[in-house]
């Protein structure tokens, strides 16, 4: 509880499979445990909420660093964005944009 993995591995070793039967997007036979229970215990939108998924691929579209990042949340404050930019680690990056 309140600790965070890592699924890595080879071009081709499931990880995706892995991640679409631990997010319910596959029916599987047989159980995938977390502690005591089964995931398929826990409500879907609770089990979801719980999860966080980075894929290999990375999506940059045409647009300002700031719009890329307000995809999730177009609402996002200032703040919001400030806070997401040093979660992510790329305070760094952004300071050497043009335009900061």
């Amino acid at each position: 509880q309140g600790k965070s993995i890592a699924i890595v591995g080879a071009s081709g070793s499931g990880k995706t499979t892995l991640f679409n039967m631990l997010e319910r997007l596959y029916d599987y036979g047989g159980s995938i445990r977390i502690g005591s229970g089964g995931v398929k215990d826990i409500s879907i939108d609770t089990w979801r909420n719980a999860l966080g998924t980075i894929t290999q691929d990375t999506y940059i579209f045409n647009a300002s660093f700031k719009d890329n990042i307000r995809l999730a949340r177009p609402e996002a404050s200032m703040a919001d964005l400030d806070q997401a930019i040093n979660r992510a680690s790329l305070r760094s990056v952004v300071e050497k944009l043009p335009e900061g």
